[in-house]
């Protein structure tokens, strides 16, 4: 009987452990739900209302991911991105020129603690 209870107990524990990781919620982080870039590309810098700004995760992966110099470089396709440069407040995006006569996205999880936020990246 002692075994069992102490089964119950320890599996009640990891299923109570297992629920209250996936905590994630989403949240308006005062990020831009839309950053639009024309069919010429270009840059832009964008914040949000914390000051905080943490890499972005790139849903569907990133073609590169580096650190040098506390700046945190990734991007996937067209799409390039730097953070935690001193000189840059904020997020910098940077859009290749699209010739491809199609549009096209790229969705950005942006987070904090245990918060995140969706930004959608497009252009013509």
């Amino acid at each position: 009987m002692k075994k069992v209870l102490i089964h119950i107990l320890w599996y009640s524990f990891t299923l109570l452990l297992c629920v209250s990781c996936n905590t994630l919620t989403e949240e308006d982080l005062g990020y831009p739900k839309v950053i639009r870039f024309t069919s010429g590309g270009g840059v832009q810098v964008f914040t949000n209302d914390k000051g905080e700004y943490v890499p972005p995760i790139i849903k569907g992966g990133y073609d590169y991911y580096d650190k040098s110099d506390g700046i945190y470089r990734s991007g996937r396709d067209w799409l390039d991105i730097e953070t935690g440069n001193p000189k840059v407040k904020g997020i910098k995006l940077i859009a290749a020129p699209n010739n491809t006569g199609k549009s096209r996205k790229i969705s950005l999880e942006m987070t904090h603690a245990d918060e995140y936020q969706v930004v959608t990246v497009k252009q013509d």
